[in-house]
C-alpha cells in the first residue's frame, strides 16, 4: 500500500468552472420572506474550501432557514456558488453542501456585516486503484465507500459518501476516514486523511484473491 501527496493551492478547485445558477424555492423564495415583513438588508453569501481560498464557482447549494420567532419557520433553497439576497432582518441558519461537505453556520440580517462567506474547513482528496505495485490504474469502476475513522456508541463506523468511479475527486472535512474499495469480488480497505486546503492523491494496491 503506498500513497503519494500532492499539494496544491485552493485556486485548483475554485477555477474549475464558469459560474451557473437557479433558484429552487422551498417554503418560500427569497422575494417572499422579504415582503411585508419590515426592513431588509441585502446579503451576499460565498463559499469557500478553506483558509486563504478563493469563492468557488460552481456546485455550491444553500438552504436558508428563518430560525428567529416564526410560527412556521421558512426556508429556500439556492444553488448558486455566490449569491445575492435581499432578506428581512433576523437570524437565520445557512447549511451549504458542496460535493460531499456539509456545514451549517447562524447568520444575523440587520447587522452591520452583509457579506458572509462559508468556511468548509476541508481538503480535497483523489483516488485510485492499481492491481499491482507500479502498475497503471484500473479503469473499470471501483465502488469508493468512505466511512468515518471514529466508530459510534455500538460500535460502527458511519457512511459519509459513496461513489462508483475509477478515480473519483471529492472534497471532505479536514480529518481522518477509513476507505474501503470494492472491485470485482475484492475490498480493499485504507485510512486516509484530509487536510483543509490540501490535495492528496491515495494510490490503493488492490487486495489478492
Amino acid at each position: 500500500m503506498r500513497n503519494s501527496r500532492s499539494r496544491s493551492r485552493l485556486a485548483y478547485v475554485s477555477a474549475l468552472a464558469m459560474a451557473a445558477s437557479f433558484l429552487s424555492i422551498g417554503s418560500a423564495s427569497a422575494e417572499q420572506l422579504a415582503a411585508g415583513s419590515g426592513p431588509t438588508q441585502p446579503v451576499e453569501l460565498s463559499t469557500i474550501i478553506a483558509n486563504g481560498g478563493t469563492p468557488l464557482q460552481q456546485g455550491v447549494t444553500y438552504r436558508i432557514d428563518r430560525i428567529d420567532q416564526q410560527a412556521e419557520p421558512e426556508f429556500f433553497q439556492v444553488s448558486k456558488s455566490s449569491t445575492k439576497l435581499e432578506l428581512p432582518h433576523g437570524q437565520y441558519r445557512v447549511t451549504t453542501e458542496y460535493g460531499a461537505t456539509k456545514m451549517e453556520q447562524n447568520i444575523v440580517v440587520g447587522a452591520n456585516n452583509t457579506k458572509h462567506v462559508m468556511n468548509l474547513n476541508a481538503g480535497i482528496i483523489k483516488l485510485r486503484m492499481i492491481p499491482d505495485i507500479n502498475a497503471k490504474p484500473l479503469t473499470s469502476d471501483t465502488d469508493w465507500q468512505i466511512l468515518t475513522y471514529g466508530k459510534d456508541a455500538q460500535g460502527n463506523r458511519q457512511e459519509v459518501h459513496r461513489v462508483v468511479s475509477p478515480d473519483p475527486e471529492l472534497v471532505l472535512p479536514a480529518g481522518w476516514y477509513v476507505v474501503q474499495a470494492y472491485n470485482g469480488n475484492t475490498m480493499t480497505k485504507h485510512t486516509i486523511e484530509v487536510t483543509a486546503g490540501i490535495s492528496y492523491k491515495y494510490t490503493l494496491v488492490k487486495k489478492k484473491n
